[in-house]
């Protein structure tokens, strides 16, 4: 949806894609964020937000959830109970 873009603060650069996006800076690497997570992160400011960049793909977690990592922490995915973002102490 989008070419390769510049991020808000000047670090990283982004792409828009239908199902996701994917965010990228030389200290982070690429990964792409989708669904809810992506939807969670959005809302807290994206890069700005205080969870930073991702720093993980979006992965299984044994109880059956799905977490994604970011710089200062990670969102949590359970069916059913929506998206719960965790900062690091």
């Amino acid at each position: 949806m989008t070419s390769e873009l510049p991020t808000g603060d000047g670090i990283g650069r982004f792409n828009h894609f239908e199902r996701g996006s994917i965010y990228w800076t030389s200290e982070t690497g690429a990964h792409p964020v989708a669904g809810e997570i992506r939807d969670t992160w959005a809302a807290l400011g994206w890069e700005n937000s205080e969870l930073g960049y991702p720093t993980t793909d979006e992965y299984a977690v044994p109880d059956g959830g799905r977490v994604q990592e970011f710089e200062f922490g990670w969102i949590e995915l359970y069916p059913g109970d929506g998206a719960a973002v965790y900062l690091d102490s």
